[in-house]
């Protein structure tokens, strides 16, 4: 069992503003893997999934580049904490393609389609906070995007009511459980470090930024 979280003031807040603001994203998924679903609606789905989670490893990449070159020995563990992550997340868009090619959808084809301009846009801010806000910028997104995994009950339920192999869920069931380690290790980590009060800020603009992204990409698939 995972050692509690230190409860600190900024735990705190950044837990409740993503408590508060989440339930409308979680509704959104809700609504798109349960309420009429049909196959190529999860495509869609998938396909948008597969644009968010490609650039991750990258713009983590990018955040701890920028530390190293701020001061490499301040950030030492920041820089650490992503490289670690970075090698748990190599591969995860590669989860998705398996999924869409058990579907019938050729990984090529998705992987020269364009993403969405709401998608763009929630990737396009994240970068720009990293490069002119702070790297930290992208705790907040992760604090998110990987806190809120669709449970295995909805995935199962979703599986039972549009009757789809259960061989094109595999990325979303992986996420399911390993997602909840993911989000321990990150808040506990956020914790360990002695951040500024104008990085907590930011951590805490970018959290409420994605999930107002999210929010906007989930209602293009209804």
């Amino acid at each position: 069992m995972a050692n509690p979280i230190p409860q600190s003031k900024f735990h705190i807040t950044l837990k409740a503003l993503i408590d508060i603001l989440i339930p409308g994203t979680s509704v959104k998924a809700k609504l798109i893997l349960n309420e009429n679903l049909t196959k190529d609606k999860y495509i869609a789905y998938l396909t948008d999934l597969y644009h968010m989670v490609l650039p991750l490893c990258h713009q983590m990449q990018v955040a701890m580049d920028e530390y190293k070159k701020l001061d490499a020995a301040k950030y030492q563990p920041v820089i650490e904490y992503l490289e670690h992550h970075i090698k748990e997340e190599v591969g995860h868009e590669q989860w998705i393609l398996t999924d869409l090619s058990n579907l019938g959808v050729d990984a090529e084809t998705i992987k020269a389609s364009k993403p969405k301009k709401e998608i763009i846009n929630m990737i396009g801010s994240m970068y720009y906070r990293i490069f002119h806000a702070e790297p930290c910028a992208v705790l907040g997104y992760m604090a998110v995007s990987e806190t809120y995994p669709v449970s295995i009950k909805i995935i199962e339920t979703m599986i039972k009511a549009a009757n789809l192999d259960p061989n094109c869920i595999n990325a979303l069931k992986q996420h399911a459980i390993i997602d909840i380690g993911h989000a321990h290790d990150m808040y506990a980590f956020i914790e360990s470090f002695d951040w500024s009060e104008q990085q907590q800020a930011v951590m805490l603009d970018s959290a409420k930024a994605t999930i107002f992204h999210m929010i906007t990409v989930a209602a293009t698939l209804e």
